[in-house]
């Protein structure tokens, strides 16, 4: 069974909207509106192991949790604020990296 390390990323994921998921060689990016509606945060997973999507864009967040396997494999849960929406996006991967740019 996945062990729970932290709720990670950055704050403005908190009530944020996944706006596009797209593939990056052995990268994975996710663009989010924030949470605030002033900025886009592009998180980037690098190393990526696994994905499993259920049809992302549009699920709006209530932040990301990190878990690790008993074999010490990393996973980033998007967590779903619509328990009944059946949106999901969970991304097995080394690391991720967060950049903020203002909405448009």
């Amino acid at each position: 069974m996945n062990e729970w390390v932290a709720y990670t990323g950055d704050p403005d994921l908190q009530d944020g909207r996944v706006l596009s998921v797209n593939w990056r060689r052995e990268s994975l990016e996710v663009e989010v509106e924030g949470g605030s509606g002033a900025q886009v945060l592009t998180l980037t997973f690098h190393q990526v192991a696994e994905v499993g999507t259920e049809r992302p864009v549009g699920m709006q967040i209530a932040g990301l949790s990190e878990v690790r396997s008993p074999e010490g494999s990393r996973g980033f849960i998007f967590l779903n604020w619509d328990d009944g929406d059946g949106r999901a996006l969970e991304v097995w991967a080394s690391s991720f990296s967060v950049k903020r740019r203002p909405k448009s």
